[in-house]
């Protein structure tokens, strides 16, 4: 499709489509691409080759899905003791370790995966993440996540 024919109505007739499909998904596609026409709309070689004000439109705002928060994306207490049992079940002991660890700690996955040893105080008792927020944050080691993390 040409730049140019990427108008309000292509843009509302795609969104609705996409939303469908996945919210989330449409919903990042749609700041993606409406952060494409401002750049182009500031851009003089582009400016006459699109409708830079395409996504501004009330019908295509309309059609935008706000994301659905999750559900059932944590345990209930009930479930603790179970999960723990499979989890210490799994063959390698690594993953398991890092299964534990990550719903102890509540590190991210990619957080508690890029942690060294360098990175736990086993003296002080912490240890210190690479946060995506803030830059790194230090919290506790506890005695279970030392004990499941030397125990290889």
């Amino acid at each position: 499709m040409r730049l140019i024919d990427l108008d309000a109505k292509v843009i509302a007739i795609w969104l609705e489509k996409e939303a469908a499909q996945t919210t989330a998904a449409a919903a990042l596609a749609f700041r993606h691409l409406r952060a494409f026409l401002a750049w182009c709309a500031k851009n003089d070689k582009y400016k006459s080759a699109t409708h830079c004000d395409a996504c501004q439109s009330d019908d295509v705002k309309k059609k935008v899905p706000t994301p659905k928060t999750k559900k059932n994306d944590s345990l209930r207490r009930a479930q603790i003791d179970s999960w723990f049992a499979a989890v210490q079940k799994i063959g390698n002991p690594v993953t398991g370790a890092y299964l534990q660890c990550l719903l102890l700690t509540g590190a991210r996955r990619n957080e508690l995966a890029a942690l060294r040893w360098q990175d736990a105080d086993f003296k002080w008792k912490s240890l210190t993440i690479r946060d995506k927020v803030e830059g790194e944050r230090t919290i506790p080691l506890t005695p279970y996540v030392e004990h499941a993390t030397t125990a290889q």
